[in-house]
């Protein structure tokens, strides 16, 4: 009985020690071949990419104030309307100041009266006088014209300080903020206001924006104008933007040590919007003709990259050395060459020595 048991648990133990070695044989020769695809290395250019969050803002937007003060007659829009250079959105109710243009003007008409008396009158132009009489009425026509040119100025300033009273849209945009309502007191603005104390709307371009990314330090030198620049944001899943980098700030910040880098995009649809955080992937560095793979037929086990190659109709597990991935392609730095078939991993990884059945990828 003891022997029977004896016997029994080392045959089992020798099975235990037995099923990894098993398990770790090729596979059966006698296996039905896979079929798979395959590709054969090309060549062309990749970049190393960089992975980074930003956010999106209005590549125009300002808050807009009054030069003179007064109650607000008129507000000609709201919050979200759309709005065209030129546009009026409000009016400040100003009679001090027009008052004092009818004063200017008739300061003005005055000075002209004036002018036209002194300038036509005959004993300025004797034909045949004294010299201090010719410099006399030379200096009175010079004084009046003074005097009519100090008038029209008046005139012209009050002019144009009422015509500050009509607040303008500067560019097309929207409304994105309302400070105030008719009827407000509207003062002039001063360095000693908050800016709401002033204010009486935002306007901000929709259609144009930038998109700002904090480039950290130690990726700075790399930065160039017309990088590739690839962004996601989670409020709209499967949307995806591309761009170039269109400025960067070229200093650091002295807290965050990172450097701003925009990219300036065409809003279209309207999808974006300032405010919205996105994640950006930058070309950093390009390499051209150089081999590439495309990224499914790589597999990694843990530190280590394999392809798995044809050779003799048989899957061969095959080490290879990875430079830049750019999420399409991979480039291969040793391992490969380019006449060999290489395997696009599917549903199914094939076993080393496999028989297998290859077509060429995108072939029928």
């Amino acid at each position: 009985m003891n022997l029977k048991h004896t016997l029994s648990g080392g045959i089992a133990g020798a099975l235990l020690l037995l099923a990894p070695a098993a398990m770790a044989r090729p596979a059966n020769p006698t296996e039905p071949p896979l079929e798979v695809k395959t590709v054969h290395p090309h060549r062309g250019e990749i970049y190393r990419y960089i992975n980074l969050p930003g956010e999106v803002h209005p590549y125009l937007r300002v808050t807009l104030f009054t030069k003179v003060d007064g109650y607000l007659t008129r507000l000609t829009v709201d919050k979200g309307d759309s709005v065209k250079a030129g546009d009026l959105l409000a009016e400040i109710d100003v009679p001090e100041l027009k008052a004092h243009l009818v004063r200017d003007k008739a300061d003005w008409e005055l000075a002209q009266a004036e002018f036209d008396q002194i300038n036509d009158s005959p004993t300025n132009h004797p034909p045949a006088t004294a010299l201090a009489e010719m410099r006399a009425a030379r200096n009175r026509i010079a004084l009046a014209k003074a005097h009519l040119a100090t008038a029209k100025a008046k005139v012209d300033y009050t002019v144009i300080m009422i015509n500050y009273a009509r607040v303008t849209a500067p560019f097309d945009g929207i409304i994105t903020r309302r400070y105030v309502d008719p009827g407000a007191y509207i003062p002039v603005p001063n360095a000693a206001d908050t800016p709401e104390a002033a204010a009486i709307v935002d306007v901000t371009d929709l259609q144009t924006l930038r998109l700002q990314v904090a480039v950290p330090e130690n990726e700075v030198r790399h930065i160039k104008l017309h990088q590739p620049v690839r962004w996601t944001t989670d409020a709209l899943p499967g949307e995806i933007f591309d761009g170039t980098v269109t400025r960067a700030y070229w200093a650091l910040d002295r807290v965050t040590k990172t450097m701003l880098t925009e990219v300036q995009l065409t809003n279209r649809n309207m999808m974006l919007r300032p405010g919205m955080l996105v994640n950006a992937r930058i070309g950093l560095e390009k390499k051209e003709d150089t081999l590439l793979l495309p990224v499914p037929t790589l597999v990694r086990e843990k530190l280590n990259s394999f392809v798995f190659l044809v050779v003799d109709g048989r899957a061969k597990k095959t080490p290879v050395q990875t430079g830049f991935n750019d999420g399409t392609n991979f480039e291969v730095l040793g391992g490969v060459k380019r006449e060999d078939s290489v395997i696009v991993i599917g549903s199914q990884t094939p076993a080393d020595s496999r028989p297998v059945r290859a077509k060429l990828d995108g072939t029928p």
